[in-house]
């Protein structure tokens, strides 16, 4: 099972100003980490129907179409800090 306190710190401030969800914000990480929707499911216990969803939902903040493109947009809010 996924240790929430394990997480980087950096990375959830980013996604905060981001206006993500925690849960978002974990599955952002694991998208980052380069997994798959089943992959990141198994690991949290949760369906991958679930993680697809809130992979839309990212999609959607953050106003993108790729896990790619969601992990820039991540990636690029670090630089502005």
């Amino acid at each position: 099972m996924w240790d929430k306190s394990r997480g980087n710190a950096m990375f959830a401030s980013n996604a905060t100003a981001l206006n993500l969800s925690d849960r978002e914000t974990e599955i952002l990480h694991f998208i980052a980490k380069g997994m798959s929707n089943k992959e990141i499911a198994i690991l949290l216990e949760l369906s991958v129907h679930t993680i697809m969803t809130h992979t839309k939902n990212i999609y959607r903040k953050l106003n993108v179409n790729s896990r790619s493109e969601a992990v820039y947009e991540l990636m690029f809010q670090q630089q502005l800090e």
